[in-house]
C-alpha cells in the first residue's frame, strides 16, 4: 500500500498477523488502539488542501528564521487535516501542534489521535516493504516510523499525548 494511502489499519494488522509480521496477542492490541484512537476524531469530517510532505528543505525562511514560503507542493491533496503532520517525527509534531490546534475549529487532542492514528497505520503498512536503501527522507527505512511512535512515547511526550497510547 502506498504511504499515501489512507488504507484500513484493521485490515493491515490482520494481513500482518496471518504473514506473521505479529503475533496474534500483539494484533489483538493494535486493533484496539486504532479503536480508540478512531473513537477520538471524525474521520467523515470536511477534507482540507494540505501540503502533502511538510519537512525542512521544502520551507523557505528568511532573516530571524521567520517562514517565508513552502515551495515543492508535489504531494498536496485535499485530505483529513490530521495527515499533514503524519510525514513529520512525533516530536516535532508535538512542538507545532498547539499552535496549529489554536486557529484550527478542531480540538488539539482529536487532531493529536488522528495524527498518531495516521502514524501508526503508515508504520504498520509499510513494515513488509522491501527496504529503500537510496532514499534519504526518515520515513525511507522501513521501521523507521514504527521505531519513531516507540521513541516518542519513552520520552515523556506532553499532553495530550499520553492519553492516547
Amino acid at each position: 500500500m502506498p504511504e499515501d494511502d489512507w488504507g484500513d489499519p484493521w485490515r493491515t494488522v490482520d494481513d500482518l498477523a496471518t504473514r506473521g509480521y505479529v503475533d496474534p496477542v500483539t494484533a489483538s492490541w493494535l486493533t484496539g488502539w486504532f479503536t480508540r484512537l478512531a473513537e477520538r476524531f471524525d474521520d467523515s469530517g470536511p477534507k482540507v488542501l494540505i501540503h502533502g510532505d511538510v519537512a525542512t528543505h521544502n520551507l523557505l525562511a528568511g532573516p530571524g528564521n521567520e517562514l517565508r514560503a513552502l515551495i515543492d507542493w508535489g504531494d498536496a491533496a485535499w485530505a483529513p487535516r490530521a495527515m499533514e503532520f503524519a510525514k513529520l517525527p512525533l516530536t516535532q509534531v508535538a512542538k507545532i501542534l498547539p499552535a496549529y490546534a489554536a486557529q484550527s475549529p478542531t480540538p488539539e487532542e482529536d487532531l493529536a489521535a488522528a495524527i498518531l492514528w495516521f502514524h501508526l497505520s503508515w508504520a504498520l503498512a509499510k513494515l513488509p516493504a522491501p527496504p529503500w536503501p537510496a532514499q534519504r527522507h526518515w520515513t525511507a527505512p522501513t521501521t523507521s516510523r514504527l521505531l519513531n511512535i516507540l521513541h516518542f512515547f519513552t520520552t515523556t511526550p506532553p499532553p495530550p499525548w499520553p492519553d492516547l497510547t
